[in-house]
């Protein structure tokens, strides 16, 4: 396994991700902000 391999592909989306945020920051707190309600209802839903 190489562990430097492994983290530069988990890297990348995190990266990719805070660009986007960066670029965007309004968007993506709308969608976080309606991901966390629809979490907050499933999860009410099925505990």
């Amino acid at each position: 396994m190489n562990w430097q391999k492994i983290r530069n592909t988990l890297s990348a989306p995190l990266e990719w991700t805070a660009d986007q945020v960066k670029a965007r920051p309004k968007a993506f707190l709308i969608v976080w902000t309606a991901t966390s309600i629809t979490a907050f209802i499933l999860g009410a839903r099925w505990f």
